[in-house]
């Protein structure tokens, strides 16, 4: 769905098929089939990039792509050894004479002498050449890591804390941003990116980088697939993503020199100093960054921000209006306590019980947390990292499970405001019921009890048991369950508790008999 929006962005931006094709490294027909079905829905770019993954997906399902056109086993297993081949002519004594004999007792089958050679000639010509590059305005960013990195002190421990150090230039201006930070995991990673764009206050169509594991997946000389947090900061910005290839600097070459600058410019002048928390070493490294880049350059008449600003941020593109929130993705299956697990945090989120087995997608940033199943969303919890404890929404309970739940915040005029609803007998019995422990969640089972009495034989009934009991000094749930079960309830008012009393003999003594 990642590449639909980035084909439909740009549309947008009114990119031809072939340029499309050529950026996404997608197949021309692919990309025109996707072209087509967009446009056969009728509806507006924009409209098409609010939807959801789910209505887009029923909107634009996807042509398989063609099969690339075979080549030969010889040919595949040839330049597959290509790089072996050029690494060992570098070697002292290796000539492609001994090379060849090599292949051929290996490949009886393989390419003639003459034709080893001139194939091994071109691969080995194509790797030496240079391309001197002319930067077009606002195309492109391009990012790396400085090698050296710098640091600051814990107070707390007194120990000195490295970071490491990003830079981000635009090759053609050579407008710079650097920043500091505690590692260069993906979060970091990405908010650097950030904030670069928001430094620069526009964004430019192409991002560079090396084929480091934050920001790729898989290297590939031709089609490096990206991770997928790279693909959506790629479509958040609106911007295409490119791979150097493996252990080609030259590929960024404009960032490469720009270490070195900000080597000399910056490092150098905070060689002496000491810094007590990342606030304090970014905040110098800014002040000295602003310094770099409104100096005027050598033999030239202008800045890096001046000639930034004169000709690189008119063809730019504009901020979006939020910045990126970096999500993480995962996927996992939903356990019988209709419960996932968040391994970073190692705490638990729940989902409505029909989902148990279900395999489901968790999105989640340092604020949220959300949990997908075929692109709908079915549970959305605020983040929490007190390891091994759970987050359970009521409404994604079974029915049994949330009176449980429910019996956790029971207190006595809970119960008096439920048996009141039952009449004013039923209201008297369980105010009686809840007086009559030293506790009062003690007595909760029993008014739990006596209200199932109420739904098995009826509120009337229950009021008219009640109301037998209404005189006597206890009330409990047993003694109410035998009126109704021996139907005493229903004999005359005679018999009703309000007139009961208990008949005189021998043994019956007065208030005189304790004085």
């Amino acid at each position: 769905m990642l590449r639909i929006r980035k084909i439909i962005q740009m549309l947008q931006d009114e990119y031809s098929g072939r340029s499309i094709s050529s950026d996404l490294k997608m197949g021309r027909h692919t990309v025109t089939d996707y072209i087509e079905q967009i446009k056969s829905t009728k509806k507006d770019y924009a409209e098409l990039l609010k939807l959801g993954d789910a209505e887009l997906s029923t909107l634009l399902i996807p042509k398989k792509e063609e099969e690339p056109k075979p080549i030969s086993d010889r040919q595949k297993d040839f330049e597959s050894q290509l790089p072996y081949f050029s690494n060992e002519l570098k070697l002292r004594g290796v000539t492609k004479g001994l090379l060849w004999k090599e292949y051929k007792q290996k490949h009886p089958d393989g390419y003639s002498h003459s034709q080893f050679c001139d194939l091994l000639l071109r691969y080995t010509n194509s790797r030496k050449a240079s391309f001197i590059n002319e930067h077009i305005p606002g195309d492109t960013m391009q990012a790396d890591f400085a090698g050296d990195k710098l640091f600051f002190i814990n107070k707390e421990s007194c120990a000195k804390v490295l970071c490491d150090v990003l830079v981000c230039s635009m090759p053609f201006s050579s407008e710079t941003y650097v920043e500091a930070m505690t590692n260069a995991r993906q979060e970091n990673f990405y908010r650097g990116l950030s904030n670069a764009l928001e430094y620069f206050k526009k964004v430019p169509h192409n991002v560079y980088s090396d084929n480091m594991k934050q920001y790729v997946f898989r290297s590939s000389r031709y089609e490096p697939t990206f991770s997928y947090m790279a693909e959506e900061w790629s479509v958040h910005y609106n911007t295409a993503l490119h791979a150097t290839r493996v252990r080609k600097p030259k590929d960024k070459a404009s960032v490469e020199s720009h270490v070195n600058i900000v080597y000399m410019k910056i490092y150098a002048r905070m060689r002496n100093d000491v810094y007590y928390s990342l606030a304090a070493l970014n905040n110098r490294i800014w002040e000295l960054l602003d310094e770099l880049n409104d100096t005027k350059r050598s033999n030239r008449d202008y800045s890096r921000r001046e000639i930034f600003e004169m000709e690189e941020m008119p063809r730019m593109k504009s901020l979006p209006e939020e910045p990126f929130v970096i999500k993480h993705r995962i996927q996992a299956t939903v356990q019988q306590s209709y419960h996932v697990l968040l391994g970073e945090d190692m705490h638990y989120y729940s989902v409505p019980y029909q989902y148990i087995k279900k395999k489901v997608t968790v999105v989640y940033d340092y604020i949220n947390v959300e949990i997908y199943h075929d692109y709908q969303r079915i549970a959305i919890h605020q983040r929490n990292t007190r390891r091994y404890a759970y987050s359970t929404l009521k409404e994604h309970m079974p029915k049994s499970h949330a009176i449980y739940v429910e019996q956790k915040g029971w207190d006595a005029e809970y119960f008096i405001k439920r048996a009141e609803k039952m009449g004013e007998e039923t209201k008297t019995a369980i105010q009686k019921v809840l007086s009559s422990r030293p506790f009062v969640q003690q007595t909760y089972n029993s008014c739990i009890g006596i209200f199932r009495l109420g739904t098995i034989h009826g509120e009337k009934r229950l009021r008219a048991a009640c109301m037998r009991l209404i005189n006597s000094p206890v009330v409990n749930y047993t003694m109410i369950k035998n009126i109704l079960d021996k139907n005493l309830d229903k004999e005359d008012d005679m018999f009703c508790a309000r007139n009961y009393r208990l008949p005189e003999h021998e043994n019956t003594r007065g208030a005189e008999h304790y004085q």
